[in-house]
């Protein structure tokens, strides 16, 4: 058997065949739309993010990314047992639009962070309206400026946001 089918293979197993909401999380106990985004997420832990991008296809957000970037935002991203806990937005201000960050983001259930993006370019009407319907929601307790260091915990972190789900 081919080394890539052996990890796609040991991937697809390590993944309960129910597919939870957030993997290793008592969904119950996230708040209302946090658990929407999370429970609809495709990536919502380090298996699923292994396992998209092993089937990375065009379609995927990340490849609005350039190879680098791509590498730089996946390297950054760290996950919780409720999601995704923190990411570094440098590389989404220095290629994307505030519409196809929106895009990215969406990804991993962390749409609602583009409000504490500083400097995303609005280059159509769409990426405008996007800016314009970014509320920050007082529930949520994100952090830019520190990544997840560990459980509930936030660390100082330059061009990172810190989610409430670290």
């Amino acid at each position: 058997m081919k080394p890539m089918m052996l990890v796609v293979m040991r991937l697809a197993f390590s993944l309960p065949l129910s597919m939870p909401a957030v993997a290793g999380d008592d969904v119950a106990s996230v708040t209302g739309a946090e658990n929407v985004s999370l429970m609809h997420a495709p990536v919502n832990s380090r298996a699923r993010l292994d396992l998209h991008m092993i089937e990375l296809s065009p379609e995927s957000p990340l490849m609005l990314l350039s190879p680098l970037a791509r590498k730089q935002f996946v390297d950054s991203l760290v996950f919780g047992d409720r999601g995704l806990a923190s990411f570094s937005y440098e590389p989404i201000v220095s290629e994307l639009s505030a519409g196809e960050a929106y895009r990215l983001l969406s990804l991993f259930g962390a749409q609602r962070a583009i409000v504490h993006i500083p400097g995303l370019r609005q280059e159509s009407e769409a990426d405008h309206v996007v800016v314009q319907s970014a509320n920050p929601n007082p529930v949520f307790e994100d952090y830019p400026g520190y990544a997840c260091s560990g459980r509930a915990t936030c660390s100082t972190s330059m061009s990172s946001i810190c989610m409430s789900s670290c």
